[in-house]
């Protein structure tokens, strides 16, 4: 089954235009979705001078009360 839709309506917009779904994993009891930042800028920032500094450590976001199933 094709997820990238589904994700699109349930993930914030814009989320799309900076990171790429790298991997997806439906366990019987979750779902994991990993995501990479694009090394792209928006016009915005064109006119800007902007450096890396890295990302924080992957983040695992639950849904406690299980409203996604």
């Amino acid at each position: 089954m094709n997820y990238d839709n589904f994700l699109r309506f349930i993930f914030p917009d814009g989320m799309f235009d900076y990171f790429e779904m790298v991997g997806f994993n439906e366990l019987s009891d979750k779902v994991e979705i990993y995501f990479e930042e694009k090394n792209t800028l928006s016009e915005e920032y064109d006119h800007d001078k902007l450096e890396s500094e890295g990302l924080y450590e992957e983040v695992r976001i639950y849904d406690p009360l299980n409203t996604l199933r």
